[in-house]
């Protein structure tokens, strides 16, 4: 898990600042989607449970459409 800092609030001069859990997964797929599927879910739900507001998936970064 990393931590980024965000700041709280853009309105007031000395802003204070906020940390956010990120998860970065790593996929290591299998031919098997239904597998794949189950072991996505899984990663993204413990790196919910361990504190992460978002969760990264690198291999997805380079379709269009992903923020």
């Amino acid at each position: 898990m990393f931590t980024k800092k965000e700041k709280s609030s853009s309105l007031t001069p000395n802003t204070k600042y906020k940390y956010m859990k990120i998860g970065v997964i790593q996929i290591n797929s299998i031919n098997d989607l239904e597998v794949n599927k189950e072991k996505i879910n899984f990663l993204i739900r413990s790196a919910v449970l361990d504190g992460a507001k978002a969760v990264f998936l690198p291999e997805v970064a380079f379709f269009r459409g992903a923020s």
